[in-house]
């Protein structure tokens, strides 16, 4: 991966989407965030990403229309990147070796 800028002096204070698109034929993407939003720092999938912000409402909560609503609209965009290829924690090392490295098992 050949890339001319580093995302780390971009102003993002939760993470980062990743996209490539070296592969035209096969794009991955991931959600990524040095923090963590699960139980440790891996490429996350869309559902992973956004059920850490937006967590599937317990049964008796879907009788607020609010809460239902919302959740349909959470469950549309991760309905866009179902299937797409995840980029993996060592796709995201080979690219940034400084910031992703350390993350990768020893």
């Amino acid at each position: 991966m050949i890339l001319d800028w580093i995302h780390t002096s971009l102003d993002n204070n939760d993470g980062i989407t990743v996209i490539d698109m070296m592969n035209l034929e096969q794009p991955v993407y991931c959600f990524f965030s040095a923090n963590g939003l699960g139980d440790e720092c891996v490429p996350l999938t869309a559902a992973g990403y956004a059920c850490s912000y937006y967590p599937i409402p317990k049964p008796e909560k879907m009788n607020d229309e609010h809460v239902c609503l919302m959740e349909e609209d959470v469950l549309n965009v991760i309905f866009l990147l179902d299937g797409e290829p995840l980029m993996t924690l060592e796709m995201l090392a080979e690219a940034w070796p400084q910031e992703y490295k350390h993350f990768l098992p020893v």
